[in-house]
């Protein structure tokens, strides 16, 4: 009888331990491309999503609970994100959701979360493509959006090429025709017959894409504007390089970044112009401590610079986390109530969750490629943009009247969804 109530004893001390354990620690989802189509991008969000996390747990975690992040692949696709979401809230059930870059996935994740009443917190944004539908209560925009990526390129090509013949190639998906239809208006070259489009497939085989680079050639284009993004923005690049493109035309992409650099190469890269929302050069340039101690402590770790990707996964999840602390609750709407409006300064200069659409108003950086010469001085031979001009975020942001037109147009509400509603689903 001893023996058997000393080990029902063990049993108990245990589970009561495994009990404590477990309230001692949240769990944090991150739904990120390890493989597929954008998988380029993944990496350097999962390198920032550690450094955060160790962060905030050596700060004493988030209401004195340590922060436990469980990771999924997406794959780059829509279902497979869809299908870890589900896993990520029934199963582990994660109080917020960090991660994605491809547009349809995060909308899909972005729904389900509204669903679910789980914070959702997109690093790479493209939330206003399709009149704003995936733009939730429950879901936040860490990184520049479409509106805001084509206004910076239109500031920078109706300086330089007013007047000129601009070409299109266009991914063929929502995010690509949005962007493509803003910059049209933007810089008045809705005129298809001078102002050229070329829809290229996400799945365009390599002779069909020297095709359609060919017919882009043959129109003579002043700039070709190069809407893309992942492994078919590397090929393009790589295949503008090697025809001889970027000596008869200057090539704008509206988006790039430090992982398309490096897997495009310095040589490719050169003399391309383009828009980004954050570089490791922006702390050191403009004088942001925090952002200096970011990239140091990631290049020490990792043996290379973080790209814009890793800083918005780091940033959201301190603002996560500091949102958590002010709302002294982990209930997603009093987080949210914390997060709208809010102004912080983490990796660089001041940014804000707006409150109607919860887009993060931020600067954004017009870029060039540096010469190949300079980039391979760099110890880690990833130096590759120079930092042309800081366009601030409230003179290219999306205007409420404007937000309001949009929503209209699709049949939408221009409030998002009530919030108390949500609390009680």
């Amino acid at each position: 009888m001893k023996t058997v109530s000393i080990i029902s004893l063990v049993a108990v001390l245990i589970a009561l331990g495994t009990a404590v354990g477990a309230e001692q620690t949240v769990k944090l989802g991150m739904i990120y491309p390890q493989s597929g189509q954008y998988s380029v991008y993944g990496p350097d969000e999962w390198r920032a999503a550690m450094i955060a996390v160790e962060e905030i747990n050596a700060d004493g975690g988030i209401l004195d609970k340590k922060i436990e992040l469980i990771a999924r692949d997406s794959r780059s696709r829509a279902d497979i994100s869809a299908n870890s979401m589900i896993e990520l809230v029934r199963k582990e059930k994660v109080k917020m959701i960090i991660g994605g870059v491809s547009g349809e996935a995060n909308g899909v994740v972005a729904d389900l979360c509204q669903r679910s009443s789980v914070v959702f917190m997109a690093p790479i944004s493209f939330a206003n493509a399709d009149g704003g539908k995936k733009t939730h209560r429950y879901s936040f925009n860490g990184g520049f959006n479409p509106w805001m990526a084509a206004q910076t390129t239109a500031g920078y090509l109706s300086k330089h090429f007013s007047g000129k013949r601009l070409c299109y190639l266009v991914t063929d998906c929502t995010w690509g025709w949005t962007i493509e239809t803003y910059l049209r208006e933007f810089t008045d070259t809705q005129d298809e017959i001078v102002h050229k489009r070329f829809l290229v497939r996400p799945d365009i085989s390599e002779q069909e894409l020297k095709n359609v680079l060919q017919n882009a050639q043959a129109s003579k284009p002043d700039a070709l504007i190069l809407v893309q993004l992942g492994a078919d923005m590397i090929s393009s690049l790589k295949m503008i390089s090697s025809k001889g493109m970027k000596e008869q035309m200057q090539v704008v992409a509206p988006v790039v970044t430090l992982n398309i650099a490096e897997a495009a190469g310095a040589k490719v890269m050169e003399g391309i112009i383009g828009c980004t929302d954050w570089t490791w050069r922006v702390p050191y340039q403009y004088d942001h401590g925090d952002g200096v101690s970011f990239v140091e402590k990631f290049s020490s770790r990792y043996n290379r610079y973080p790209s814009s990707s890793a800083a918005n996964v780091y940033t959201c999840l301190m603002e996560y986390q500091t949102a958590v602390q002010q709302a002294g609750s982990f209930e997603t709407p009093r987080v949210i109530e914390a997060l709208e409006g809010r102004r912080f300064s983490w990796l660089k200069d001041e940014q804000q969750w707006r409150n109607w659409d919860h887009q993060s108003v931020q600067s954004v950086y017009i870029v060039q490629g540096k010469p190949q010469i300079e980039v391979l001085k760099d110890g880690y031979g990833l130096d590759f943009f120079e930092i042309l001009e800081r366009v601030s975020g409230p003179s290219i942001v999306e205007t409420r009247e404007e937000w309001n037109q949009r929503r209209e147009r699709a049949g939408l509400s221009i409030n998002l969804e009530p919030l108390q509603v949500l609390a009680e689903q």
